[in-house]
């Protein structure tokens, strides 16, 4: 089973996916999002963007440098996201909140623009909180953290 993975990656490469395919894919996913979110080309010209595109990864890729340049900054990428996940679940094993990724509710900052709109109406929402997440507050082992 492992020679056999062993022979397929090298088949692979020896086709050039490494070295040729996955450097175009990229550069053409990369090219074309920026085209099609900033409508350089005009508006609704897809096929115009998908050919500048082709043409911009398929040049990039006819130079060996910038592909070997490609392939270091993927390598490091590759890397920085698996170092960026393990520190996300280390942090996250010792009980720290990562505060960045919560929501902050409406009225808990400095005088937001729906901060009394509730008091004067009268009306509550049908849970009590607003924002899209709730705060659960500190971990309790021996009490479920949802109730309904």
């Amino acid at each position: 089973m492992n020679q056999t993975l062993v022979n397929i990656f090298k088949l692979m490469e020896q086709i050039g996916l490494v070295d040729v395919l996955l450097p175009f894919i990229l550069v053409f996913v990369i090219v074309f999002g920026v085209l099609e979110r900033t409508k350089v080309l005009g508006v609704g010209n897809r096929n115009a963007n998908v050919i500048a595109s082709m043409v911009i990864g398929l040049m990039i890729v006819a130079a060996v440098n910038y592909v070997n340049i490609i392939n270091d900054i993927a390598r490091l990428f590759g890397l920085l996201v698996v170092m960026a996940v393990a520190f996300a679940l280390i942090y996250g094993m010792f009980g720290k909140d990562l505060k960045f990724i919560k929501k902050k509710k409406e009225g808990a900052g400095s005088g937001g623009s729906g901060s009394g709109s509730q008091k004067s109406s009268g009306k509550k929402s049908d849970s009590g909180k607003s924002g899209k997440y709730e705060d659960l507050g500190e971990f309790n082992p021996s009490k479920p953290p949802f109730n309904e």
